[in-house]
């Protein structure tokens, strides 16, 4: 129900936090009315405010590959935590509040950079908000997340916030890397109330791997457990890939979580392995899986015993495991098809790569991102740049989109050609795709630059820095 008498705004009276006189707190109203919706509850002023909260090449030659059929992937890369306990389907609630709403709400707060004429646009309309639709709102500014987490802190006065929202609103200070700020809106939380679940650990956990930061990422795991909250399968999945990625490396950390992962019971995502760089790791993973599980050796198991091989240079073993797999029934998977593409182009070898490629094609799997990231990075070893950019166009438009690790992997190796002009425009590109840059992509593009002499373009690409920083980031 609208409320859409126009009169003036009254607060829920409770003090203001530090955060809400940092973001410009709204200024006490001259009058107030009250009225109660359909439902007996109470609204307040024009926007019809909820007080209801809801807190709940010359290669050596090489025998022919003969590929069978697969076992369809969707994904050879682990979800930058998408949280699939996320409430999605366990606690799906009532779409209270329209489309329109949420776009009504987006224009404002992307009309300006002030947020004083934003709160007061704010206050003109007539709008009902309710934990759904403050979230909705929070999850399409993303791109903005300096304007919505100030709009979160502004209409928690009017309307409770739930765990829900908290967990949204968090996630946009961390994907913003603002991780004061993540941390800050957790111990509000806490203040007003509200109880945290696995999911809001998740989030803090996902936001730190994803920035590299494997050791806030472990030790925020460990705060997690020292609170009494049991970690799940996403949490174990997402802790184990950041701990075995090239920067932040804890190899040992990793395997003491998988142990703990299998005595929980709790399965690892198939992609998990094939991110181990190293052939020890994915075979003491593999090791202490079967042996944890009690299993037989399976697709993905078989997949990162040959990627590890191949990473090793053992051609001879990968194709002795592929055959194997071949007379055990057991189809090849993505990640497989990818690993003799990416050891192909190491061996400058472009043209079995691609024919790999194809064969993949033609057994009906489907490339992913991880697939066509390879496949750019191999082509830029090569110096074939423009053959790059082809598979990059091609991811744009018809798809996987480049996530954020692609579009990191082609700012380096664009830097290290030394066309980092070009590099400068995929930042500019994956902003507009609401993709955050990181320090390190931006301190990328800006070496390169001075490595090139373009220095008059270095203080544009740190002025586009400082902007993008004050454009997504709430803390000082």
């Amino acid at each position: 129900m609208r409320a859409t008498v126009g009169v003036a705004l009254t607060r829920h009276r409770r003090r203001p936090t530090a955060l809400a006189r940092d973001c410009d707190a709204p200024p006490s109203s001259a009058a107030s009315a009250r009225l109660r919706d359909a439902c007996g509850h109470t609204v307040v002023g024009a926007m019809g405010f909820c007080s209801r909260g809801l807190c709940n090449s010359n290669p050596v030659e090489e025998p022919a590959l003969e590929f069978t059929g697969h076992l369809s992937d969707q994904s050879d890369k682990a979800s930058s935590c998408s949280l699939p306990n996320d409430q999605h389907q366990k606690e799906k609630e009532q779409q209270d509040y329209s489309d329109e709403d949420v776009e009504e709400i987006y224009r404002i707060l992307s009309s300006s950079n002030d947020w004083g004429s934003l709160q007061q646009a704010l206050e003109m309309r007539s709008v009902h908000f309710g934990p759904s639709l403050v979230d909705a709102v929070l999850k399409r500014c993303k791109r903005n997340s300096r304007a919505a987490l100030q709009f979160f802190s502004w209409v928690r006065y009017y309307c409770i916030p739930t765990t829900k929202t908290y967990n949204t609103a968090m996630k946009l200070a961390g994907s913003a890397k603002d991780f004061k700020h993540m941390r800050y809106l957790y111990k509000e939380m806490l203040r007003t109330g509200c109880s945290p679940t696995v999911d809001t650990w998740n989030v803090m956990v996902c936001q730190y791997g994803n920035a590299d930061l494997s050791e806030k990422a472990l030790q925020t795991f460990y705060d997690m457990k020292q609170d009494g909250f049991l970690p799940d399968k996403t949490t174990y999945n997402h802790l184990i890939m950041y701990l075995t990625q090239s920067k932040g490396r804890k190899v040992d950390d990793a395997v003491k979580i998988f142990q703990e992962m299998c005595r929980s019971g709790h399965m690892i995502d198939k992609d998990i392995l094939f991110r181990a760089d190293r052939i020890v790791e994915a075979l003491v993973f593999v090791s202490i899986y079967i042996k944890k599980q009690g299993c037989s050796r399976d697709q993905y198991m078989y997949g990162s015993l040959i990627h590890a091989f191949l990473r090793r240079g053992r051609f001879e073993d990968a194709i002795a495991k592929l055959t194997e797999m071949k007379n055990a029934g057991i189809p090849q998977s993505t990640h497989i098809y990818t690993s003799f593409m990416v050891y192909y182009f190491r061996k400058r070898d472009a043209s079995k790569a691609l024919n790999v490629l194809r064969e993949m094609k033609e057994n009906g799997c489907e490339p992913t991102v991880v697939t066509y990231s390879a496949l750019i990075r191999g082509h830029m070893a090569m110096g074939m740049v423009s053959g790059a950019w082809g598979i990059f166009h091609q991811m744009k438009h018809k798809g996987p989109a480049p996530d954020f690790e692609t579009y990191s992997m082609f700012i380096k190796c664009l830097c290290k050609a030394g066309r980092s002009e070009e590099g400068l425009e995929l930042i500019h590109d994956m902003s507009d795709c609401g993709i955050s840059p990181s320090t390190v992509n931006f301190t990328t593009v800006v070496h390169g630059l001075n490595m090139e002499g373009k220095h008059e373009l270095v203080q544009s690409v740190l002025r586009s820095k400082s902007d993008l920083w004050r454009q997504r980031t709430i803390s000082n």
